[in-house]
């Protein structure tokens, strides 16, 4: 069962193939994966990268990188260029999918981080206020019994 769910879930990662260029060499097939991978085209409404879905679009900007590869520029030209670029008679802007290496984009890449080490403090937090509650009732329940078993037998002792 394990196997079917993790298949069912793994698939349509494992669908997803980014094709580097036969042209590029090895360092050019690095800079030519993380601008893929960094950037959006206008068109995707679910901002997958580009190097993941063949839109028109999305292929225009794959060669766009690729052809700047070739010609020599440095990967921070490329992203410039990529940032200035507007495509379509709407002359839209190509979206990128990774932040910016500032404040906010580091925020943006900790917050998930942030979030479930705040999860974990607060189950151990919680789990622990629960011990300290069952020891508390414990000494308070060994106190009324005791309590109890005098009153017990005292009134069984009237009785008597």
């Amino acid at each position: 069962m394990r196997c079917l769910l993790l298949i069912l879930f793994a698939a349509p990662v494992l669908a997803q193939q980014m094709v580097i260029p036969e042209e590029l060499d090895s360092s050019q097939a690095r800079v030519f994966r993380r601008l893929a991978e960094a950037v959006s085209a206008p068109c995707c409404n679910n901002g997958a990268p580009v190097a993941y879905h063949d839109s028109g679009t999305a292929t225009y900007i794959k060669d766009f990188i690729k052809d700047a590869l070739l010609a020599g520029k440095g990967e921070a030209q490329i992203m410039a260029e990529l940032e200035a670029l507007e495509l379509g008679k709407e002359k839209r802007k190509v979206i990128f999918t990774v932040p910016e290496n500032n404040w906010l984009g580091w925020a943006t890449w900790a917050t998930p981080a942030l979030i479930v080490a705040l999860g974990v403090a607060a189950v151990f937090f919680f789990l622990s206020l629960g011990k300290k509650k069952r020891v508390n009732r414990a000494d308070r329940d060994e106190a009324l019994l005791a309590e109890y078993r005098e009153r017990i037998a005292k009134r069984l002792g009237e009785a008597g």
